[in-house]
């Protein structure tokens, strides 16, 4: 059957002692039955027969029977039927004869009544059926007639004491059966709120009374404030002064506490209100981590005495509720917390299965490489890789120890069908199927870095070697001519006519110039030659595997050639521009200061001689003819 509160009530487990106050009824209706049974019978045997009053007998006890066994009959149904087939025993028979269904009027009496009903409707049964029987028979009233009725009084007695046993044990199963349904919906429970409905309705429903009230109050500042509640309508807030005096000491201990009615009557009186509850039941919910709490149960009437012990186990429940919900909520904190770190980090996170089938990926993966996570879900992760790059990244999975996670560089295809630089780390912790991949798209960061180590070896300007990069590769080179024998050639070259040009046309056509010779000195040597600006308007040229110096030579007049063609600058400007050129080779064995000082000299001595050739052609002009002084 459904709850008040709308769930199901658990079954009662096997043995309790649920019901019983049903079979006692059946009991003693069975009782009647013997006892009319045996009555019919002794009416059956007078002499003369007595058809009718046999069958008004039967009628009678019967129906009263039935009545036991399916409602609790009034005291006027009592003396309706019962007493009058009493009383046709007593006629008919010996007035002791009715004493069994004497009985069985005390014994329902001690059922269904409450104690006035049943003491006063015993004594008044068993006084008159001693004084009219006796006076129908003629008998005097003597002590075992006393007896008799002192015997159904302690009967009635002791039945009655059966029966509050029995409403106990029933009570008890009934709130049973309410406390696990309680412990199931607080189970149930999403978060604190429905923890916190299910608390007021569970408590509402242990008190067994339909018109009480509950609510659940929590300590805030200098109130009480109401987060939940069943039953009349209440107020939100109360101020500490108008509660109990000693409500958050006892909060503070833990231990349900019941007002009297006096002091029920007195807090209502308090709040302007008419006493409308005989008492209130105070219920403190330990919660170590968050503000006291307690439930406040007003009840239409005084509470049993077995409600406060309900209440300290409906307690117990209640925190074990409150600590799987806070579990929950942490649990549902630290998944929405990782969740937000899976989804907002711009590495792309994957797991595989075992066979490296995608199960799981972030939505990192549309942001850096285009693709939907949906659609990578079910795809073998080997299918993104460069099919060159495959072999070389399960090879090393399968040579390192996962639990500490390897790191493999390979290229990887986006979206697009572009190809990614990508830095994976793969790892399979101890104990899990599957793999997990951290990728790291690193592309540009690979160009960057690429840029960095151009600019570090390349001129701005020019794009060709600069100074840095020439002198590690004549390094290597010499290093390389030591080992195989054959000599490396150095050109040295000085621009003669640059400095015009940019006193002329200013520094822009000046790096046009520099711009325009550097594209002819790399177009001018051979693939395995490396050209250099030095500085300035210096340049070298460095020749690998240079046989002999007339390889050096013939690469120089080529060179002398290309340079000194005409320039034509971006403004239509024309200019010429030669270089001066010393030649070296490491045929003897030089090392690099060696080269570079030869090739120097040599640089300067053809840059005097094209100095001194141009005085002298422009000597004769000067002098009018006459050789100078």
């Amino acid at each position: 059957m459904p709850s008040r509160s709308g769930t199901r009530e658990p079954r009662v487990p096997s043995g309790f002692p649920g019901n019983l106050l049903p079979r006692l009824r059946r009991l003693f209706a069975l009782f009647t039955v013997v006892a009319a049974l045996t009555g019919l019978a002794r009416v059956a045997m007078l002499e003369p027969p007595q058809p009718v009053l046999s069958v008004v007998a039967f009628i009678g006890l019967i129906s009263w029977a039935l009545a036991m066994d399916r409602v609790r009959p009034p005291w006027w149904l009592d003396l309706s039927v019962v007493a009058p087939m009493a009383l046709l025993t007593v006629v008919a028979l010996d007035w002791q004869a009715a004493y069994p269904i004497v009985h069985v009027v005390l014994f329902q009496r001690a059922l269904d009544g409450g104690p006035r009903r049943t003491y006063g409707g015993a004594a008044l049964i068993l006084a008159v059926w001693v004084l009219v029987g006796a006076t129908a028979a003629g008998d005097p009233v003597t002590f075992a007639h006393v007896g008799l009725v002192a015997g159904g009084m302690i009967s009635t007695w002791l039945l009655r004491q059966v029966r509050i046993a029995a409403e106990r044990a029933e009570q008890a199963g009934v709130r049973e059966r309410r406390l696990l349904a309680a412990s199931q919906q607080m189970a149930a429970a999403a978060d604190r709120r429905e923890v916190d409905e299910a608390v007021t309705q569970a408590a509402h429903d242990l008190t067994r009374q339909p018109a009480a009230r509950c609510v659940l109050w929590e300590e805030s500042g200098e109130q009480w404030v109401a987060v939940s509640s069943v039953g009349p309508a209440r107020v939100d807030a109360v101020d500490k002064t108008r509660m109990p005096s000693d409500m958050v000491g006892r909060a503070a201990v833990g231990e349900p506490w019941v007002l009297s009615e006096s002091e029920a009557a007195a807090l209502q009186a308090g709040f302007g209100l008419e006493p409308r509850f005989k008492s209130f039941v105070f219920v403190p919910l330990p919660r170590p981590d968050g503000p006291q709490a307690v439930l406040a149960l007003s009840c239409t009437e005084p509470p049993d005495r077995d409600l406060p012990d309900v209440l300290r186990r409906f307690v117990h429940e209640v925190s074990l509720a409150e600590d799987r919900t806070r579990l929950v909520e942490e649990l549902a904190e630290r998944e929405a917390r990782l969740d937000s770190l899976l989804q907002g980090s711009i590495d792309i996170i994957a797991m595989l299965d075992d066979e490296a089938t995608i199960t799981f990926i972030n939505r990192a993966t549309t942001l850096v490489h285009g693709y939907r996570p949906e659609d990578l879900v079910g795809t073998n992760v080997f299918d993104l890789f460069h099919p060159d790059d495959r072999g070389r990244v399960l090879r090393a999975v399968m040579a390192q120890d996962l639990t500490q996670g390897v790191q493999v560089d390979h290229r990887m295809f986006d979206a697009a069908g572009e190809l990614r630089q990508v830095e994976t780390n793969v790892s399979r912790p101890a104990g899990n199927a599957g793999y997990i991949l951290n990728v790291r798209d690193i592309t540009d960061r690979r160009a960057l870095e690429a840029e960095i180590v151009y600019q570090a070896h390349h001129d701005s300007l020019t794009g060709l070697a600069n100074r840095r990069a020439f002198t590690e590769r004549l390094d290597d080179a010499l290093t390389r001519a030591a080992r195989t024998g054959v000599p490396v050639g150095l050109i040295m070259l000085d621009l003669d006519d640059f400095k015009p040009v940019n006193d002329t046309h200013g520094h822009q056509a000046g790096d046009e110039v520099l711009v325009e010779i550097a594209r002819r000195l790399a177009a001018g040597v051979r693939a395995t030659d490396l050209a250099a600006r030095m500085g300035g308007d210096e340049f070298a040229v460095i020749l690998e595997d240079a046989g002999d110096a007339d390889e050096v030579t013939a690469l120089a007049r080529r060179l002398d050639e290309l340079l000194s063609a005409p320039l034509v600058l971006q403004r239509g400007v024309q200019c010429r521009v030669t270089a001066s050129m010393g030649l070296a080779s490491s045929r003897h064995g030089a090392d690099a200061d060696e080269l570079l000082r030869e090739a120097d000299q040599h640089l300067y001595v053809s840059k005097r001689a094209k100095q001194a050739a141009v005085a002298a052609q422009d000597a004769p002009a000067a002098t009018g003819g006459r050789p100078p002084l």
